[in-house]
């Protein structure tokens, strides 16, 4: 129960001809927030910040780069 996560926000969705990517942000008490990646649904890569800011900005960083590669936003 100690490495469950007290709170999830979705972030944003990509996908492309080959799948979706999903972007959450989860906060994991007095250990910080973390990026979590998932690919059609299974877990993918993850990143812990100290702060939720460093975890938004690591997001949209992630986000224009996939972008760059040919993902588009999930309507």
């Amino acid at each position: 129960m100690a490495d469950e996560p007290f709170h999830a926000e979705k972030l944003w969705k990509l996908h492309k001809l080959d799948g979706r990517i999903d972007c959450e942000l989860r906060l994991h008490g007095e250990r910080g927030w973390e990026v979590q990646l998932f690919r059609n649904g299974a877990f993918y890569e993850s990143r812990r910040f100290e702060l939720r800011e460093g975890a938004l900005r690591h997001a949209d960083v992630l986000k224009a780069d996939l972008i760059g590669l040919g993902w588009r936003v999930e309507p």
